[in-house]
């Protein structure tokens, strides 16, 4: 992942970059979890720790995991339109859906996950 932030720095020159959407699913269908999630976040923040002058800020793109009905609105719409016959691969949409469906930090009840704890953790630790 650092690699991703280095080429984004040096395509960005002597100005500031700003990551509009950063997330990580949380979802056991594509072999991930909560602690996965939170890990990601420890690592962007040490990424953004160590770039502090050239990030001029990053946001999380859900605070709330979806319900699965709107995740698989979401799923559709980024296909719709960029590869419809892909909305006919069951398999392939219903992962998607699920990936679209555990981005948040909170749980679709709004229960914290591990993630919450650990980003407010760092923004605390980033600040102090």
């Amino acid at each position: 992942m650092e690699h991703y932030f280095a080429a984004m720095v040096d395509l960005a020159g002597s100005k500031k970059i700003g990551v509009v959407e950063t997330s990580w699913s949380s979802s056991l269908m594509l072999e991930s979890s909560e602690e996965k999630q939170a890990e990601y976040i420890r690592e962007i923040f040490r990424i953004l720790k160590e770039n502090r002058s050239k990030i001029e800020f990053l946001m999380w793109i859900n605070l709330h995991d979806s319900t699965p009905e709107e995740c698989r609105k979401a799923a559709e719409f980024f296909v719709v339109g960029v590869d419809d016959e892909f909305l006919e691969n069951t398999e392939g949409m219903a992962r998607f859906s699920d990936f679209m469906c555990f981005l948040g930090l909170r749980r679709s009840d709004s229960t914290p996950k591990p993630a919450w704890y650990t980003w407010m953790e760092q923004v605390e630790a980033y600040y102090t």
